[in-house]
């Protein structure tokens, strides 16, 4: 089934055709030209559907929390390597529920750049990030600023 995004009815028994990265072609599977060289994945009982966005994140947490006890966390377990890993498992448990996009909204300079710059250059599997660097805050305590 493919939810297009539009306000349309699913498409029951749908085909998505892609070239390189880019869809070219998507509609009931009996209207969609398929080259006889293509590499098919069978989608059966799977929903095929646009990737979502997420406006505001932080990918220094894992699933819900407080940053302050995530920061504690990160600084016991092993700091900035710990964030690294913290940050790259969070990019790829969004991408893998579907969010190819995320605004991350609150993190250390020089760690968001990095894993933005590794996610763009497929280093790490992750979601698309943009970033803002660290948040404007007063009395922020635990922070890895």
């Amino acid at each position: 089934m493919l939810l297009t995004g539009y306000e349309v009815p699913p498409i029951h028994h749908a085909a998505v055709l892609v070239e390189g990265h880019t869809i070219v072609d998507a509609g009931p599977a009996s209207e969609v030209k398929i080259p006889a060289d293509a590499t098919v994945i069978d989608t059966s009982g799977r929903t095929m559907m646009p990737g979502l966005i997420e406006t505001h994140g932080h990918v220094i947490v894992l699933g819900h929390g407080s940053c302050d006890t995530w920061f504690a966390w990160i600084k016991a377990h092993g700091g900035d390597a710990t964030l690294t890993r913290v940050m790259g498992t969070s990019a790829k448990q969004r991408l893998m529920a579907g969010v190819t996009t995320a605004i991350d909204l609150g993190a250390p300079l020089q760690p968001i750049l990095a894993m933005r710059d590794q996610i763009n250059t497929a280093e790490v599997a992750g979601t698309r990030l943009f970033v803002s660097g660290p948040w404007i805050s007063r009395g922020a305590t635990g922070a890895m600023q």
